[in-house]
């Protein structure tokens, strides 16, 4: 025989407050985002449940202070499965309102959402699937600690999620502030292995004078950047998103490093940006670029991105051009072999 309580919960699962998932979906008011409080957190998650195992979302009694809502969204945004009940709800949810209920519980709770392994997915959805101007305490309260909190969150394994999905979704008028922080840090958030996604996204969202002021410190540490591993990624975007100006100003100092387009070349996202740094050059710098990329030809030819880049050479420099020897003769040995070239 079942338990009271067990008895009870089944009753419970048949009254009109009982709700199935997602969870606004079917929310008659946006007063039921409270019955979020009933799922249990070791039930199986909704995809994999049959119907009638399914978690139960009901009405919780009211606490003591007489605040039944207060935490549910904030307990659950932590939680494995309840990240996903809340990210499938904003989804779904029916009007701004019942989207603006849910994220008031981040509010005061930004940087604790932004680091967290689970509620950083929320923080995402919500930006993702609200109006920008619903999304401003995210803003604020991500740059109310400074310009340094803001490179840190660059830094952070999560908060560059929340900060690309700003860059992404929000007006460029509310995120001054927060991309001023990223720019007088751009040089150092290029190399690192996080912060550089976040300088990618500024460099294809950012206006056009947020993007110039970033080309331009890429240019004055070229010397830095044109041999770093994660900065490839962040010189390709500079180079196809910047004006034609400062783009073929930051080909040419990258070319002034000698050896770094080869090392470039050698590297996934750095062979796009050394294509791109050919592409912006002509004449006789094109021919110094041609000269340092032959100097380092028999390791090239060894790497695909190397191959990749010094293909591009013959449309460049015209009709007549070639490639070169070794590369050639490695493409040879790589057929005999039965490889792909």
């Amino acid at each position: 025989p079942l338990s009271p309580q067990h008895q009870q919960q089944q009753q419970q699962a048949t009254t009109p407050t009982t709700l199935g998932l997602p969870v606004l979906g079917f929310l008659p008011t946006v007063a039921g985002i409270s019955t979020l409080a009933g799922l249990s957190a070791a039930a199986p998650t909704a995809e994999a449940a049959a119907p009638q195992d399914r978690p139960v979302l009901r009405e919780p009694a009211p606490n003591p202070r007489g605040s039944r809502d207060e935490g549910n969204i904030w307990r659950l945004a932590r939680d494995v499965d309840g990240c996903r009940l809340i990210q499938d709800a904003l989804e779904t949810a029916q009007s701004d309102r019942e989207r603006m209920v849910m994220a008031s519980e981040l509010r005061g709770r930004v940087w604790q959402a932004m680091r967290h392994r689970h509620a950083n997915h929320v923080l995402q959805k919500c930006i993702v699937t609200m109006r920008p101007d619903a999304v401003q305490f995210i803003v604020d309260e991500l740059g109310a600690k400074g310009p340094s909190a803001v490179s840190r969150a660059a830094r952070h394994a999560y908060g560059c999620r929340i900060l690309q999905r700003l860059l992404e979704h929000c007006r460029s008028d509310q995120l001054v502030v927060l991309v001023e922080a990223l720019v007088c840090d751009c040089v150092a958030l290029s190399k690192h292995v996080y912060g550089n996604f976040v300088m990618q996204h500024v460099l294809e969202y950012g206006t056009t004078s947020q993007r110039l002021l970033v080309l331009q410190e890429l240019e004055r540490f070229a010397h830095e950047l044109g041999r770093d591993i994660h900065s490839g990624a962040v010189l390709a975007q500079a180079l196809a998103h910047g004006p034609p100006a400062e783009r073929a100003s930051l080909a040419r100092s990258l070319v002034c490093q000698e050896g770094a387009l080869a090392a470039m070349a050698r590297t996934r996202h750095g062979s796009a940006a050394a294509k791109l740094v050919l592409e912006a050059l002509e004449g006789w710098e094109l021919m110094e670029a041609q000269r340092q990329l032959s100097l380092e030809m028999s390791s090239l030819s060894s790497r695909r991105y190397g191959r990749a880049v010094v293909a591009c050479l013959p449309r460049l420099l015209g009709s007549s051009a070639s490639v070169p020897e070794p590369l050639a003769g490695g493409r040879r040995r790589r057929r005999k072999q039965g490889e792909a070239p």
